[in-house]
């Protein structure tokens, strides 16, 4: 999680509090520790440890609900990931960067043949299910 203030002894309550107030979700918190160096003027990530591979599917499937929060703050600062290793993260870094421009050239922003050169990097990841991610696969499109 990145956003919530620095106060590492309070983190554990505050993270409950928000899952409650904002996701409808209580999931048992097994640990919170705080990541990186401490930088004036940021805030460290929270790495939160939930009790269940379901407590950590709800609260990742209904983070996108703080982006309507009616708290400024947390709708503006407070952002839920999985904790994936670098590769998955670049992994998904491309993959997004290619949604995006398939997008923009579905709705005439930028020329298709500029989409079609983009190459994502194909390298075979696995993710938390054990099953074997493949970039190289062909393009879904509904």
């Amino acid at each position: 999680m990145k956003g919530l203030s620095v106060n590492s002894h309070d983190d554990k309550r505050r993270i409950e509090e928000l899952c409650q107030n904002e996701l409808n979700v209580s999931p048992e918190i097994v640990s919170c520790r705080r990541l990186g160096k401490v930088i004036t003027g940021k805030v460290q990530p929270v790495l939160v440890t939930v009790s269940s591979e379901e407590d950590a599917r709800s609260v990742i499937s209904l983070a996108r609900n703080l982006r309507r929060s009616n708290d400024a703050f947390v709708r503006d600062n407070v952002y839920i990931n999985p904790d994936l290793t670098k590769a998955q993260a670049d992994a998904a870094y491309q993959a997004r960067r290619h949604r995006r421009q398939v997008q923009s050239a579905r709705n005439g922003l930028t020329n298709v043949s500029s989409v079609q050169a983009t190459t994502v990097q194909s390298v075979p990841l696995s993710d938390v299910s054990g099953s074997t991610l493949q970039p190289s696969a062909p393009e879904f499109i509904p």
